[in-house]
């Protein structure tokens, strides 16, 4: 395991981990770190992931 809270983070979310799974003490720096890491694997996975019921193209009936 890396000693690196950030690295640690983006990990956490490669794994399919949620946010609420890190487990440093709040207002910890290391936290911090750790949320940062997990919020910049987030941002950089590609876009296509983010496909909801909500954010698809309507249909046409025909």
């Amino acid at each position: 395991m890396s000693n690196d809270a950030g690295l640690q983070g983006k990990l956490a979310f490669d794994h399919n981990l949620p946010m609420s799974a890190c487990n440093y003490p709040n207002g910890s720096t290391l936290r911090e770190d750790w949320m940062k890491g997990w919020t910049q694997a987030r941002n950089a996975r590609p876009q296509a992931m983010d496909v909801t019921p909500a954010s698809r193209p309507a249909e046409a009936d025909g």
